[in-house]
């Protein structure tokens, strides 16, 4: 969405839209999230909902480093 604007993509920020799931005897955990990578050349950054047997359970921000 973002790297529609041209001076974002020739950064070099690439987004990223994930889903993870995780099947347990008890409950069911799914994280899905958007994130960008690129920002610096080595940070990445990503917002995450998370849902426990199709509850929302909350949401968080995470940073990440390619160090």
């Amino acid at each position: 969405m973002l790297t529609q604007i041209t001076p974002v993509r020739l950064y070099g920020i690439r987004e990223n839209v994930f889903v993870n799931y995780l099947k347990t005897n008890n409950v069911g955990h799914l994280e899905v999230g958007y994130g960008f990578e690129g920002i610096l050349k080595v940070l990445g950054a990503e917002v995450i909902s998370n849902f426990q047997s199709n509850r929302f359970q909350g949401m968080g921000f995470r940073i990440r480093s390619a160090f």
